[in-house]
């Protein structure tokens, strides 16, 4: 287990040497880049986050596949077999146990913070045991796991099943972000934000959108409203989030960039004159800026359509840049035109239309688009393709 006194003795031994960087020095110089375990292990890109909502974890190997590669594996006809290893998937809990833990009697951290997880929600049939979750996750961590120092972190700082001790659930949380655990950092910046430490909460919710963390955006986003942020650290936080997320699975920048034009026009508003913004905006799309490129025109077409910026509504404009976008690669907009087209949002009705530019995005792996081709053949009572094309997600 971590030994709370040896390292409170290291730290103030630390303390006595003027030139040794004190914790907070080294929390807000570690831990900046995500660690190798939020990687894909078939892609090996970065998932998007939160890594659990976009990817899974099989018992067999425990290894982290994207949620990208896993629709891929099924697209080739693997419904039964771990996309990694090969390994076919247990069909019943206590098929699923067993593999865990063969996997933790070989040492695996990852196994044993999984094993942890599942005793403390008493799940795959466990009986609810958080003295033993906390023994689990204790190794688990002491073995690398970040997984593990996160949820001892927020156990011991909650006091959720176990007595409260806030300093141990902090240094839990601290030894994970000084690794690039995202959500450790995050709830940092929570835990120094309820103290009223604003510029330290700040800085912690920086990296974390740095590196792709859209609570920790949206968290400097309410701060610069609160008058805790300046523009230009708000600013500073939504253009490293959009660069954390053009490397990322799945669908990439033009999904971020479209999601993220309320920002811009919360910048805009609040900043600068709209009229500027807009001719900020309608430059990058001329030039193809790096960075911009096809997603500029995508979010130029939002604008566009929404009428936000003091841009007057004109969907004609909308669905040109939206097209003009689409050819550039972006799904996002092939999906936005599949709905205009389809249920005549703005324009003449035109199904087989709508249809066209999902079939598009969904052959290139966009789930939305798969999803809404299902609904549309269910609704034309093509019951069976509308299940296979479920079945693919």
């Amino acid at each position: 287990m971590f030994n709370l006194a040896h390292d409170a003795r290291a730290g103030q031994a630390e303390s006595n040497d003027p030139a040794a960087p004190t914790l907070q020095q080294r929390l807000m110089t570690s831990g900046l880049e995500r660690p190798e375990g939020d990687r894909c292990t078939i892609c090996f890109d970065l998932i998007e986050l939160p890594v659990g909502q976009h990817s899974k974890m099989n018992g067999c190997c425990m290894k982290r596949v994207c949620n990208g590669c896993g629709l891929a594996a099924r697209q080739r006809g693997m419904f039964d077999r771990c996309p990694f290893c090969r390994t076919p998937l247990p069909h019943d809990d206590a098929s699923m146990l067993a593999m865990i833990h063969k996997r933790v009697g070989k040492g695996d951290a990852e196994a044993i913070y999984f094993l942890g997880d599942q005793y403390y929600h008493g799940s795959l049939g466990l009986t609810k045991d958080v003295s033993r979750a906390i023994e689990l996750w204790t190794e688990a961590a002491e073995l690398g796991s970040l997984d593990a120092q996160y949820a001892l972190g927020l156990v011991y700082y909650t006091g959720d099943g176990v007595e409260e001790d806030k300093p141990r659930g902090t240094h839990h949380l601290q030894q994970a972000a000084m690794k690039g655990d995202v959500e450790s950092r995050n709830k940092l910046g929570d835990v120094e934000y309820d103290n009223a430490n604003y510029q330290i909460a700040l800085q912690h919710y920086m990296i974390s959108a740095k590196l792709g963390y859209e609570k920790s955006l949206n968290y400097i986003k309410e701060m610069f409203k609160e008058g805790h942020a300046t523009k230009a650290q708000y600013a500073e936080a939504l253009l490293g989030y959009r660069d954390a997320c053009n490397g990322l699975c799945n669908e990439g920048s033009f999904k971020v960039l479209l999601e993220i034009n309320s920002y811009y026009a919360l910048l805009a508003s609040a900043a600068a004159p709209a009229a500027s913004k807009w001719s900020s905006l309608m430059k990058g799309v001329g030039e193809r800026r790096v960075g911009f490129q096809e997603g500029n025109g995508l979010l130029v077409g939002f604008f566009v359509r929404s009428g936000d910026l003091g841009v007057t509504d004109d969907v004609p404009r909308a669905i040109e840049l939206r097209t003009e976008a689409a050819e550039l690669g972006s799904l996002e907009a092939h999906r936005q035109l599949g709905a205009m087209h389809y249920t005549c949002d703005g324009v003449e009705e035109d199904k087989p239309r709508g249809i066209h530019h999902w079939q598009q995005a969904a052959m290139k792996g966009d789930a939305d688009s798969r999803h809404t081709l299902g609904i549309a053949e269910y609704n034309i009572k093509n019951c069976k393709l509308a299940a296979r094309l479920d079945d693919i997600l």
